[in-house]
C-alpha cells in the first residue's frame, strides 16, 4: 500500500472536519489543467486559488460547443484572462477593466478601497500579446457600448463590488446564449458580491450553483429578448 493510499482517506477526513475539502487532481486531463494553473500562478499575475482556477477551466470547457464570444470583467494583471485563453478554442476574449483599479466602493463593499488592484492597460496588453483578446478600458457597462449586439458563451466576473456585479449581470445575462455559463468570483466570501447575485437571480429561472472555493456558476437555460 502506498503512502497516498494509506494516508489519503485520513487526510481528506481531517480536512473535512476542519472545514476544508481536499480533491484528487492527479489523473489525466485534471493533472494537466492543474499544472497549467501552477505555471501561471508562479508568474505572479493569477489571483485565483487552485480550486478556483481549475473550476474556471472546467466551466469554460463545458461551453466549447456553445456559440458566442468570451468575456472577463475585472482582469487585473491578466492572469485569469491568460488561463482562459489556453482553453478558449480560438474564441474572441473581451477583457474589461478600468485599468485604474476598483471604482469607489459603496456601503455594501467593506474592506475595499478605490484604486485597489490597479494595473496599467499597457502592462496587461504586453502580457497577453498574441492572444485573441480585445481590450475594453473604462467603467462597465459604458465600456461595453460597442458590444450591444454581441452574444456570449462564457463570462467570468471578478469585480468585487456590489453595484459592479449587478451592472455586469444586467448586461451579460440577456446576452448569454443558452448553455452558456457565467462564473463569478468572491461568492460567499464578499458580502456585496453574494447579495448582488441573490438579488439579480431572485426572479430568474436559473439558480446560482455554489462551487467549492470562492465561486458561483450560472448556466443559462433559455434565450432572453433584449429590449
Amino acid at each position: 500500500m502506498t503512502l497516498k493510499e494509506r494516508f489519503g482517506p485520513f487526510l481528506k477526513m481531517w480536512c473535512a472536519r476542519n472545514g476544508m475539502v481536499l480533491a484528487n487532481y492527479s489523473n489525466g486531463d485534471r493533472k494537466a489543467r492543474l499544472r497549467d494553473y501552477v505555471r501561471l500562478k508562479a508568474q505572479g499575475r493569477l489571483l485565483q486559488n487552485p480550486a478556483d482556477g481549475c473550476q474556471l477551466i472546467n466551466a469554460l470547457l463545458a461551453t466549447k460547443n456553445v456559440d458566442g464570444d468570451i468575456a472577463e470583467v475585472g482582469t487585473a494583471a491578466g492572469g485569469s484572462a491568460r488561463l482562459i485563453s489556453q482553453y478558449s478554442n480560438g474564441k474572441t476574449i473581451h477583457v474589461f477593466d478600468t485599468f485604474e483599479g476598483l471604482p469607489k466602493p459603496g456601503k455594501m463593499d467593506a474592506g475595499f478601497v478605490e484604486g485597489q488592484y490597479r494595473c496599467s492597460l499597457e502592462d496587461v496588453q504586453e502580457y497577453l500579446k498574441g492572444l485573441p483578446v480585445e481590450f475594453h478600458k473604462g467603467r462597465f457597462p459604458e465600456s461595453a457600448g460597442s458590444l450591444q449586439a454581441s452574444r456570449f458563451s462564457f463570462v467570468h466576473l471578478d469585480v468585487d463590488l456590489y453595484q459592479s456585479v449587478l451592472d455586469c449581470l444586467g448586461f451579460f445575462y440577456p446576452r448569454l446564449n443558452p448553455g452558456g455559463i457565467l462564473v463569478c468570483h468572491d461568492y460567499l466570501h464578499v458580502e456585496g458580491v453574494t447579495q448582488a447575485i441573490a438579488k439579480f437571480f431572485a426572479d430568474k429561472p436559473e439558480g446560482p450553483i455554489e462551487l467549492i472555493g470562492h465561486q458561483v456558476m450560472v448556466v443559462k437555460l433559455s434565450p432572453t429578448v433584449i429590449c
